[in-house]
């Protein structure tokens, strides 16, 4: 860990409490798993993709995927692993390993093998226990060897360093679902201000209505421009009324304090609009604002929708 120290606050979280103020894409923490497990799916969807990697842990017949991680890592990193919290305390063995796994991992995407996707279900000794939250101050990214954390605003001498760690669009469901699926996967539980039983209703409808546009502007957030536009309806309503959903979207974003992959998203969604309209004046300057976020939130080695957004630059830029 650097520039954040940790102090105990429950079993399965620890609170890292930054000592001096720490500037945006700040990397915090930098650490080699402890364990990797690597989890073959049938699934397309991330969501789905992370909750059969998860599956696949519990069915008896695929404890393998545990087994076979378990005998490839050091003396020192399994007595760490086994050393972290869990609340599966009856067993010592195989299904204790299972249920450490499920608290602790942060699921990464793997290159895919054979056709099939791959989900990595990666185990930290020190990432693995900063606390989530539904407003996260930081965002995490897989290098391929190794894990790292970067804060993705400023944060300020005393305040923590927290995650989310819902998998897909869980981010974007009702405080109950959220919560529902930290406390039974995770043993977690987030106390943001989003979640707070006072502002929950209001929250709740925030968050519904950035559901639907996150469905929406979903060909707009994830398809390459080229593809996107030779799709797209040029009908002048149309187009108006996608490009303030986009514009709408990345407001909420920022008024929820995600500046993330997230909001990159958005502005990539901006982007893909405007070049498929012709406008590549604007569809440049918001492909730019998109990069940017990347680079500070995952730093400039990150693939994320790096290249979707670099091909806008190449098309449009003269």
């Amino acid at each position: 860990m650097e520039l954040a120290y940790h102090q105990s606050n429950s079993r399965h979280q620890t609170q890292f409490v930054a000592f001096h103020n720490i500037a945006l894409g700040t990397i915090v923490a930098a650490e080699t798993p402890l364990l990797f497990v690597e989890c073959p799916t049938d699934t397309r969807g991330w969501t789905d993709q992370v909750d059969a990697a998860f599956f696949a842990t519990e069915v008896a017949g695929e404890t393998h995927f545990i087994r076979s991680a378990l005998e490839k890592i050091s003396k020192p990193s399994l007595a760490l692993f086994r050393q972290l919290p869990c609340t599966n305390k009856q067993h010592k063995n195989i299904l204790r390993d299972i249920r450490q796994v499920q608290e602790h991992a942060i699921p990464v995407r793997v290159t895919r093998h054979e056709g099939r996707p791959i989900i990595g279900l990666a185990v930290f000794d020190g990432i693995s226990k900063i606390s989530h939250s539904c407003q996260p101050n930081a965002a995490f990214e897989w290098t391929g060897t190794h894990g790292e954390v970067r804060v993705t605003r400023n944060v300020r001498s005393g305040q923590s360093i927290v995650l989310d760690r819902l998998p897909g669009a869980l981010w974007c469901s009702s405080a109950q679902e959220r919560q529902t699926f930290l406390r039974e996967r995770l043993s977690r539980s987030c106390g943001c201000e989003d979640c707070k039983p006072a502002n929950v209703a209001d929250s709740d409808t925030k968050r519904a209505l950035v559901q639907r546009l996150h469905l929406r502007l979903g060909e707009a957030r994830t398809m390459p421009p080229l593809e996107y536009a030779s799709s797209f309806r040029t009908d002048a309503g149309y187009v108006d009324q996608l490009l303030g959903e986009a514009f709408q979207y990345g407001g909420l974003l920022v008024n929820m304090g995600l500046y993330d992959i997230r909001l990159a998203e958005a502005h990539y969604a901006a982007a893909n609009i405007l070049a498929a309209t012709g406008r590549n004046t604007d569809a440049v300057q918001y492909a730019t604002h998109a990069l940017a976020i990347i680079a500070r939130a995952y730093g400039t080695r990150s693939s994320r929708i790096s290249w979707m957004v670099l091909e806008i630059l190449r098309l449009h830029v003269a």
